[in-house]
């Protein structure tokens, strides 16, 4: 009989809520139910189909399916070009929303919905651009950082939005 290894799932699991997030407790702000949060930033864990995530701190508010760069302290914000030059890793805030100063779940592998700008191909090279949060596949002044690891499975519409896409532990190319 063949061994099948386990893998952690993204619906909600025992100690796992991907779409959780928590602020970190002091003593003017937070929980005191919940003085200390469940994973260490940086924490990564395996997800359904092939998959991964890591639990960031956000730098700034990070709306869903945005694009964001974490840096090696595992502190996060929506994804520019300009901070792409810099990030440890870029993410995906893919399962939900994280207020700015709240602690949550983004996606680094697998199969997400992320945000693009219109008329966004599929199949092609994607660019880190202007607009926080949103990749994009043509290259301009704004867009000047293409990434390798990551492709839109759809293409985007006339306007901005989510999209489909596969990452494999996006970098900037070099």
């Amino acid at each position: 009989m063949a061994y099948t290894a386990p893998v952690l799932s993204d619906t909600p699991l025992e100690g796992v809520d991907l779409t959780y997030t928590q602020q970190p407790y002091t003593t003017t702000s937070g929980d005191p139910a919940y003085p200390a949060l469940p994973f260490n930033y940086g924490t990564r864990i395996l997800t359904s189909n092939n998959g991964s995530a890591t639990y960031v701190l956000a730098a700034a508010t990070i709306n869903q399916y945005d694009f964001v760069s974490i840096t090696s302290t595992g502190s996060a914000q929506p994804l520019t070009a300009a901070l792409a030059t810099t990030a440890k890793y870029i993410g995906c805030a893919t399962f939900t929303a994280i207020a700015n100063g709240y602690a949550g779940w983004v996606a680094t592998q697998g199969t997400v919905t992320g945000n693009v700008l219109l008329s966004c191909a599929a199949d092609v090279a994607l660019y880190a651009t202007g607009t926080a949060g949103y990749l994009d596949d043509a290259a301009s002044p704004t867009t000047v950082l293409k990434l390798n690891g990551i492709v839109a499975v759809s293409a985007r519409g006339t306007t901005n939005g989510s999209t489909s896409l596969v990452m494999t532990y996006p970098v900037q190319a070099e």
